[in-house]
């Protein structure tokens, strides 16, 4: 399994990015992921999950699968 992990994408996803992503199983998103359109293109590559360390609670937060660590 090939796992994509990457964070701090603060609503842009360059695209040399989302060419290395290409082909993973899954994505990790490992923090501040604030944008829609960003969450929707890295899903669009391979299912996404949001890893949080808090709640996520501002009312601009995308909702994607979490899981808290």
């Amino acid at each position: 399994m090939r796992i994509g992990i990457i964070s701090d994408t603060h609503g842009r996803l360059r695209p040399e990015v989302a060419e290395r992503l290409r082909g993973v199983d899954c994505i990790l998103h490992a923090g501040d992921f604030d944008d829609p359109s960003v969450m929707e293109a890295l899903d669009r590559l391979a299912p996404v999950y949001g890893v949080t360390i808090k709640p996520i609670l501002s009312k601009r937060a995308v909702m994607v699968k979490t899981m808290m660590i």
